[in-house]
């Protein structure tokens, strides 16, 4: 179910979500705003709502499942650095999930996951021309992480004089 997979997940990345925040942080004088575990699970959730919208009898089984990982971990890229952050959390996903080849159902959910991964940046998207052909799990992983915005996402650091110009 999509309510377990989330809630196991979420318990088992915690780490990595502080973790890419630090990262992230790092980069910049001013900090970057924030993906961490509240970013994620927002963008989770989003995704999920606006995914149950699209197919609301549940006629595709593994949508939900999809999202959910692919929610989780659109941002796990981050970890080794945010150009082509979509991209590299293809790559950390395809290590952390090495038996994927179960059976072909898998396999096509995973390549779903890595899917949504990969083209949550909009703009390495466009520039493949992809748009018209991304499953319904990438789509609402995108609109979800483009709509959280907030002021509460704005990183620490950048209550300096720094962030203040940019």
């Amino acid at each position: 179910q999509a309510d377990a997979l989330y809630a196991y997940l979420i318990d088992q990345l915690a780490p990595i979500y502080d973790l890419q925040q630090v990262a992230l942080d790092s980069e910049t004088v001013t900090g970057f705003n924030a993906h961490g575990s509240e970013h994620v699970s927002n963008v989770a959730r989003k995704a999920l709502s606006l995914a149950r919208a699209y197919d609301p009898l549940g006629a595709r089984e593994t949508l939900a499942q999809e999202v959910v990982i692919g929610g989780l971990m659109h941002d796990l890229g981050n970890l080794i650095g945010r150009k082509l952050h979509g991209l590299y959390g293809v790559y950390l996903m395809a290590l952390m999930f090495e038996q994927t080849e179960v059976d072909a159902a898998t396999l096509d959910s995973f390549t779903t996951a890595l899917e949504v991964t990969l083209f949550h940046e909009v703009e390495f998207g466009a520039e493949q021309g992809v748009f018209k052909r991304l499953d319904p799990a990438t789509l609402s992983v995108i609109i979800a992480d483009k709509t959280d915005v907030s002021f509460r996402r704005v990183s620490a650091k950048s209550n300096v004089s720094e962030a203040m110009r940019d």
